[in-house]
């Protein structure tokens, strides 16, 4: 300020000396005396000191619209909400100011919509059930979800940090280094330990660039476990009901062809023939339903059973009677030695399912 001035007294001072050499040459022209030249000189003087007190005046005030503006965007750097800077139409710099105060206000909405947006992404991170991390080009963390923190186990720091800190799963880390050596997303189902089971998971580890330097790796974990449970309970269905369904088709077939052969002009046998397949076509027609609803998947965690007390020797009777001609094709004898009296409470279709697979599985 002192120099901007020093620079305006300059030009006022050589302006006035230029001034005052021509009135000494109209006063010695006119022959003065040197009084008159004195007052004359002296007048010019004090106009000359009031011309630098405006001068000063008019920088003092330039310097502090200055200031003023220098602060406001400095403090719009630093993302302060400093006041409007308010000038008349009329000055000098009132453009210049309305410029910064609008590029005060546009910020301000920048800013807040940033900040809005980044409280969304943070409330839907939080409950994605999917775990999520972002891992920029220094294999640093910079963001992770709940889910992430429940699936690996471990409490995950809201500060830039290795990643490897989390992860210590092999399979996982080693998928996560492939991406940032070949920059392509990768995927691959991992077993992650835990408690009180392991996780399966679906790891996709997803690279993404903004420009050639910088670069980010995104890791998604999508929990698969109940999935793969019920894609072994439905294979180990289809087993079981494979073996079950063996037994009636062949009960069926077995006695119904027994029936042709002659044994249909014994009433008595049948009678009892006609009603083991009745019964057998019941147990099949039970079983298709069961693999068409697949009904036990469904209700493996809650079964119901029906308890009543049943005599186990004559229920073994009753279903040696019907696998009796399985056991004849495969040239097998079978015995019943339970005792007479064996009373048990139990589900008489469970505990018939059991025998049947039991026959099958030995023979």
């Amino acid at each position: 300020m002192i120099k901007r001035i020093s620079a305006a007294y300059a030009i006022f001072l050589g302006s006035d000396l230029i001034i005052s050499w021509f009135i000494i040459g109209m006063v010695l022209r006119e022959h003065l005396t040197w009084h008159e030249w004195g007052q004359i000189l002296a007048i010019n003087l004090v106009i000359a000191l009031i011309e630098m007190v405006g001068a000063v005046r008019i920088l003092h005030v330039r310097e502090l619209k200055i200031t003023a503006m220098t602060r406001k965007v400095q403090g719009m750097l630093r993302n302060e909400e400093p006041a409007h800077i308010l000038l008349k139409k009329t000055d000098e710099y009132y453009a210049l100011t309305m410029a910064i105060n609008q590029l005060q206000t546009h910020q301000q909405k920048l800013l807040r919509a940033k900040a809005q947006q980044g409280e969304e992404l943070k409330l839907l991170l939080s409950y994605l059930p999917i775990g999520v991390m972002v891992i920029d080009n220094y294999r640093k963390v910079e963001l992770a979800n709940p889910a992430m923190a429940e699936l690996l186990q471990t409490p995950i720091s809201s500060h830039r940090h290795p990643f490897v800190q989390d992860i210590q799963q092999f399979e996982l880390v080693a998928l996560i280094n492939k991406v940032f050596e070949d920059k392509t997303t990768r995927r691959q189902v991992i077993t992650l330990p835990g408690m009180p089971t392991e996780k399966r998971v679906e790891a996709t580890v997803v690279y993404t660039s903004t420009s050639e330097d910088f670069f980010q790796i995104l890791v998604l974990l999508y929990d698969i476990t109940e999935i793969s449970t019920v894609e072994q309970m439905q294979m180990d269905f289809l087993t079981n009901a494979s073996h079950e369904l063996k037994t009636p088709v062949t009960a069926i077939n077995g006695f119904a062809e027994t029936l042709l052969a002659g044994a249909k002009n014994d009433p008595a046998t049948l009678d009892q023939f006609l009603n083991i397949i009745q019964q057998e076509s019941q147990q099949l027609s039970e079983l298709v339903q069961d693999i068409l609803s697949l009904s036990r998947i469904e209700s493996q965690s809650v079964t119901q059973h029906d308890l009543t007390s049943v005599n186990l020797a004559d229920l073994v009777d009753d279903q040696l009677a019907v696998l009796q001609q399985l056991a004849g094709v495969k040239q097998v004898t079978l015995h019943n030695e339970v005792p007479a009296d064996s009373q048990v409470t139990t589900d008489q279709k469970k505990m018939v399912e059991v025998l049947k697979k039991f026959v099958v599985q030995r023979d």
